[in-house]
């Protein structure tokens, strides 16, 4: 079954794919343009849902309750991958409007079905060849953070400096994805801040790996980390609308 989810993944066109390489579209949040598939998703989600069986007319879809904490079954988060693939993967003119014409003649129910959406978007920067945050590195960010507690004030220059030295590609990406998390924190029920970086940080930033050589002092390390991920996250969202991130001068850290 892994080896069959493997090769499916591998026949996709959007997915998996380096953010170098990836089909990329314009949009009105940024005058950088993001990967197709991100820019795509967040089109579906931010759709209005009509009122169905007591739940009230949402005019923002963004407002559906605890999004991206429910963890849909395998099978239709697979399904998903390849009808979203699909409906991005034509004509390089292709406006987000004729992408999502085209989903209504791959699955029309999936527009509607908001979890599963949010999942896809964790799924896409899960499958990075190189996580979005990968050059931030994890042990340095466990290690640093480890006396501090979120929400972060500010952020030490070591750790800043990794964000700073991000690609230009993967700074747009994440300035379009700070954005982002940022409105869904801010309309989604159950959904704030802290709780939008604890379900994204793990498919951004590389895991630190057990060492069997020492498994307690490892499993510490790990412990800390996603602590310090999800409020180093946490922290840039929280002012990713500032012109550039923050760096405090501390030249002791």
């Amino acid at each position: 079954k892994e080896e069959a989810s493997t090769k499916q993944q591998n026949d996709l066109n959007c997915f998996g794919v380096s953010l170098d390489k990836v089909r990329v579209i314009k949009v009105p949040e940024q005058s950088e343009p993001v990967p197709v598939v991100l820019a795509f998703l967040a089109h579906l989600l931010r759709a209005p849902i009509p009122a169905e069986d007591g739940r009230p007319h949402l005019i923002d879809g963004l407002m559906f309750p605890h999004l991206f904490r429910q963890e849909p079954e395998e099978t239709l988060k697979e399904n998903a991958m390849r009808a979203i693939d699909k409906a991005c993967s034509y004509d390089e003119c292709d406006t987000l409007n004729d992408m999502n014409i085209r989903l209504r003649d791959i699955d029309r129910s999936l527009a509607f079905n908001r979890p599963l959406l949010a999942a896809i978007i964790k799924i896409y920067l899960a499958q990075l060849p190189s996580k979005l945050l990968e050059k931030v590195e994890s042990r340095l960010v466990a290690s640093v953070l480890v006396n501090s507690k979120p929400p972060y004030k500010s952020i030490p220059p070591k750790i800043m400096r990794l964000v700073e030295s991000l690609e230009e590609h993967e700074i747009s990406v994440l300035k379009w994805l700070l954005r982002f998390l940022a409105d869904v924190a801010s309309k989604s029920e159950g959904m704030d801040v802290k709780a939008v970086a604890i379900c994204l940080s793990p498919v951004m930033f590389e895991p630190i790996p057990i060492d069997m050589s020492n498994p307690t002092e490892s499993i510490r390390l790990q412990t800390s980390f996603v602590t310090a991920s999800s409020g180093l996250l946490q922290w840039l969202i929280e002012t990713q609308y500032k012109d550039r991130f923050v760096v405090d001068p501390d030249p002791l850290l």
